[in-house]
C-alpha cells in the first residue's frame, strides 16, 4: 500500500507541474527579452522621416511584411493536447533547472553576504541608522498594541451582547456570528490607523517609512487573522465554538494558526525591511525561497500530524440510505481508499505548489492556486448536489412505516430499481464534475467533446446510453409482469395458483427474450462505436445454418416440445405414460421431461422420441371400482352398500375435498368363474384416483363383512354326479383330529339313495 501511495503522489505531484506549463500562462526563458523597449528621440525622429517619405515607407512596410510572415514560419505550430504538454514540460524542466542553478548560486554567497551586514553595522552611522529603525518599529508597534487593548476593552459589552443564544434560530446564530467577526476585527483595524498616525511625528525617511508601513500592515493582518480564528474556533468557551470541533482540537489549531501567521506575515516582513535595507536581490531571493520553504514543511508537518484524525473521519458513512439499498455502495470504496491515502496526496500537492513557486513559473504559481480554488468550490458544489440528490430521492421514494408494517415486502417491491436511478444521477454527476475539473485545469475538454472526434465520442456514448435504457425498461416491464402474474395475490394475501403450463411457459418466454435483447443490443453496441456488425450477422447465419443440419434431433426436440408445452399436454406434476415410461413429471424443458416412476428411478425422455403421450392426471381423474361378489348375493344390495360407503366418504371431512362428485354405479360388468364383477367409478381431483380408491375398498370390506356379503375366492368343489332321478354314488369322509387318525367312517346312505 505504501508503495501504490508513493505512485500515486509522484503521479499528482507530475500532474501539477504539467498543468502548471500547460495552462493559459506559459514559462519563459530566463533569457527572454523585454516585451517593449524604449525609443531614444534620435530613432523616433529616424522613424518619422521614414514615414513622411513615401519611397522609404514602401520599403519600410515590405521589410515588416517580410519580418511577419519570417515569424509566422517559425512560429510553433498548435499540435494536440500531449505535444502542447510535453513542450511546456520539457520548457518547465529547463527553467527550473535554471532557477535551480541560480539559488544554488545565491546560498553560495550567503556566508558573503553575512560579512557583509557585519561590515555594515561596524560602521556607526549604518549602526545608527538600524537602530532608529528599530526604535521607529518598537514605537509604532507599542502604540498599535496599546490602540488593539483598548479597542478590545471598549469592546467587551458588545461583545458580551452578541454571544450565542441556547434556542436561537439559523439566521440569528449566523447573525450573532458576523458580528462577532467584526468586532474581532476592529481591534486590528485600531491598530493600524494608530501606528499610521503616528508614523508622520517620527519624522524617518521615506525608505524607512516604506518598511514601517509593511510592518504596520503585516502586524495589523496577523492580529486579524488570530483574532478571527480564535472567533470561530474559541477555545477558551464551548458554548460560543462555531465550528464542530472540543476544546483539546481548537487550542490545537490556533497554535496552528499562530504559527502560520508568524511566518508568513511577520517573516515576510522581516525580509521585505532587509530588501529595503540594502539586501541583494539575489540573496533576498534565495532567503525568500527558504522562508517558503518553512511554510511547505510546516504544512506537510500539519497534515502529517493529522492524518489518523483526518482519515477516520473521512471513512465515516453519513449518508442517507435509499430504498432498496442493500449492498455497499462504490462511493464508501472510494472514500475508505482516499481516506488511506489523502495525506500523501496532500503533500505531495504542497511539494509540488512549492516547486512551481521556487522555480518563478510565470504565472504558475497563480494558475495552480486559481485552479485549486476551482477545484475546490467544483467538489464541494458536486458534493452538496450529490447529497442532496440522494436526499431528495430518500425522501421520495420512502414507504411510510404503517405501510412497512402492514404489508412488509412493499418497499423492496416498489422501490427495486430506486438505487439504479442514484447509481446513473450519480455517474451523470461525477461526470460533469471531472469534466469541469478538467476545463478549469486548461485541458479544454469541452472543446474536445463537441468538435471532431470529441463529438462523435459524445454522440456514440448517448446513443448507446439510450439504447441500454430502452433495452432496460423492456426487460423490467417484461419481467416485472410475468413475475407479478405467477406470484400474484388474492384479497386474503394467499398466492394465486398457476397452472403448471404457465410456471414452465412464462419463465422460458422470458429467457429467450432476455436473449433476443442482449444479441439485439449488443449488436446496436458495436454498430455504435464503429464496429461493422454485417461480417458478423453473415457469420451468425452460417453458423446458425450449419447447426441446424448437425443438430436436426436437437431442433426436432425443440419443436416437438414447444408444441407440447402450447398445447399443454403435460405438465410438472402429472402422472403420464410416455415413451414406454410411466411416472410423475418433475421438469419440463424446451427439449426434453424428466420422469419419476413409482420405483424412484429418474427417466430422461427427449421430446424427438415421443409418439405418443397418456396423461393420467389431466384436470381431474377416476377411481375405477371392480367389485367381485359370490352369485348367491343380491347385486342390487352389494350397489346399495357401494354408494353407501362412497357417500360415507364424501361426507368425511379430510376426504370430501378430493371427490368431485358422487359415486358412478356402472353395473354388472362380466360372469367370472368364482364371482359376478359389478363395476363403478368416482371422479376425484388429479393423482387423487389411487389413494380414493384404497380407501374405499378399505372401506368396503368392512362393510361386506358387517352384512355378511361374500367376496368369492378361488375354491375347488368336488362333485360326483348325478342322475336324472337324484340319485348319486357314496363319497368316504375321513375325519381327522389332532394328535391321532381315527378309523374310517362309513357314509350314511339315504333310503333314496338305497
Amino acid at each position: 500500500m505504501q508503495f501504490f501511495s508513493l505512485l500515486s503522489g509522484v503521479r499528482l505531484l507530475t500532474l501539477l507541474v504539467i498543468l502548471a506549463v500547460s495552462g493559459p500562462v506559459a514559462a519563459q526563458p530566463a533569457d527572454a527579452p523585454p516585451a517593449a523597449e524604449v525609443l531614444t528621440t534620435k530613432q523616433l525622429e529616424n522613424l518619422i522621416t521614414t514615414l513622411e517619405n513615401e519611397e522609404q515607407r514602401t520599403q519600410f512596410l515590405g521589410t515588416l511584411k517580410d519580418a511577419l510572415q519570417a515569424q509566422k514560419a517559425a512560429a510553433p505550430v498548435p499540435g494536440s493536447l500531449g505535444t502542447r504538454v510535453l513542450g511546456g514540460l520539457s520548457t518547465t524542466i529547463a527553467s527550473v533547472s535554471s532557477e535551480l542553478a541560480h539559488l544554488a548560486g545565491g546560498a553560495a554567497r550567503l556566508p558573503s553576504l553575512a560579512m557583509d551586514v557585519k561590515a555594515k553595522l561596524d560602521s556607526p552611522a549604518e549602526r545608527a541608522a538600524f537602530l532608529n529603525a528599530l526604535i521607529a518599529m518598537a514605537v509604532v508597534a507599542t502604540v498599535g498594541v496599546l490602540a488593539a487593548w483598548l479597542a478590545k476593552r471598549l469592546l467587551r459589552r458588545p461583545a458580551a451582547v452578541l454571544k450565542a443564544r441556547p434556542g436561537a434560530r439559523w439566521d440569528e446564530r449566523i447573525a450573532l456570528v458576523i458580528g462577532r467577526v467584526i468586532l474581532a476585527l476592529l481591534p486590528p483595524v485600531a491598530l493600524a490607523v494608530a501606528a499610521w498616525g503616528v508614523l508622520p511625528l517620527l519624522g524617518v525617511s521615506d525608505r524607512l517609512m516604506t518598511g514601517l508601513t509593511t510592518f504596520i500592515a503585516a502586524l495589523a493582518v496577523y492580529h486579524a487573522v488570530v483574532g478571527v480564528a480564535r472567533t470561530l474556533l474559541a477555545p477558551d468557551d464551548e458554548t460560543q465554538r462555531v465550528l464542530p470541533f472540543g476544546a483539546e482540537t481548537g487550542q490545537y489549531l490556533m497554535i496552528w494558526v499562530h504559527r502560520f501567521a508568524a511566518v508568513v506575515l511577520l517573516g515576510g516582513f522581516v525580509l521585505q525591511a532587509a530588501a529595503l535595507a540594502g539586501l541583494p536581490q539575489q540573496s533576498y531571493a534565495v532567503l525568500l525561497k527558504l522562508l517558503g520553504l518553512l511554510v511547505a514543511s510546516l504544512a506537510a508537518i500539519l497534515i502529517l500530524q493529522n492524518r489518523t484524525a483526518v482519515g477516520t473521519w473521512l471513512r465515516r458513512d453519513t449518508a442517507t440510505p435509499l430504498p432498496g439499498e442493500r449492498t455497499r455502495r462504490p462511493a464508501q470504496r472510494v472514500r475508505q481508499r482516499f481516506a488511506d491515502i489523502w495525506h500523501v496526496l496532500a503533500v505531495v500537492y504542497i511539494i509540488g505548489l512549492y516547486v512551481v513557486w521556487a522555480a518563478e513559473i510565470a504565472g504558475g504559481f497563480t494558475y495552480i492556486l486559481k485552479s485549486s480554488a476551482l477545484t475546490a468550490m467544483i467538489l464541494i458544489l458536486a458534493a452538496g448536489l450529490s447529497h442532496a440528490i440522494r436526499l431528495s430521492i430518500a425522501r421520495a421514494f420512502r414507504i411510510s412505516a404503517e405501510n412497512q408494517a402492514r404489508f412488509p415486502g412493499l418497499e423492496d417491491r416498489a422501490n427495486r430499481y430506486v438505487p439504479v436511478l442514484h447509481t446513473i444521477l450519480r455517474f451523470a454527476l461525477v461526470l460533469i464534475t471531472v469534466l469541469a475539473v478538467l476545463e478549469v485545469w486548461g485541458l479544454e475538454t469541452l472543446t474536445w467533446l463537441t468538435a471532431g472526434p470529441g463529438q462523435r465520442l459524445t454522440g456514440a456514448v448517448l446513443s448507446i446510453a439510450m439504447v441500454l435504457t430502452l433495452a432496460f425498461v423492456a426487460w423490467s416491464i417484461v419481467s416485472s409482469t410475468i413475475e407479478r402474474y405467477l406470484s400474484q395475490t388474492d384479497e386474503d394475501g394467499t398466492v394465486i395458483a398457476r397452472s403448471a403450463r404457465a410456471k414452465t411457459l412464462l419463465p422460458l418466454a422470458r429467457t429467450v427474450f432476455l436473449v433476443v435483447l442482449v444479441v439485439i443490443v449488443g449488436l446496436i453496441v458495436l454498430s455504435e462505436v464503429g464496429v461493422n456488425i454485417a461480417p458478423l450477422l453473415a457469420g451468425a447465419g452460417v453458423i446458425g445454418l450449419a447447426i441446424g443440419f448437425g443438430s436436426q434431433k436437437l431442433v426436432q426436440d425443440v419443436i416437438t416440445g414447444a408444441f407440447i408445452l402450447i398445447e399443454d399436454t403435460i405438465s410438472v406434476g402429472d402422472v403420464v405414460n410416455v415413451g414406454g415410461f410411466s411416472g410423475t413429471v418433475e421438469a419440463i424443458s424446451i427439449r426434453s421431461l424428466r420422469l419419476r416412476d413409482a420405483s424412484g428411478s429418474v427417466h430422461s425422455i427427449p421430446f424427438s422420441t415421443v409418439d405418443k403421450v397418456t396423461n393420467l392426471t389431466k384436470e381431474f381423474s377416476y377411481a375405477i371400482l371392480d367389485v367381485g361378489v359370490a352369485y348367491r348375493e343380491d347385486t342390487d344390495d352389494v350397489f346399495a352398500v357401494m354408494t353407501e360407503v362412497a357417500e360415507g366418504m364424501r361426507s368425511d371431512p379430510e376426504w370430501a375435498p378430493l371427490i368431485l362428485e358422487p359415486i358412478e354405479v356402472q353395473g354388472v360388468d362380466a360372469f367370472l368363474d368364482f364371482e359376478v364383477m359389478l363395476k363403478a367409478r368416482i371422479k376425484t381431483l388429479p393423482i387423487k384416483q389411487w389413494a380414493v380408491r384404497r380407501e374405499f375398498n378399505r372401506r368396503l370390506k368392512k362393510a361386506f363383512d358387517a352384512r355378511g356379503i361374500e367376496i368369492p375366492f378361488p375354491q375347488s368343489t368336488v362333485w360326483f354326479g348325478e342322475d336324472k332321478n337324484g340319485n348319486a354314488p357314496a363319497g368316504r369322509v375321513e375325519v381327522r383330529h389332532q394328535g391321532r387318525v381315527p378309523a374310517p367312517v362309513a357314509p350314511t346312505v339315504t333310503p333314496e339313495q338305497g
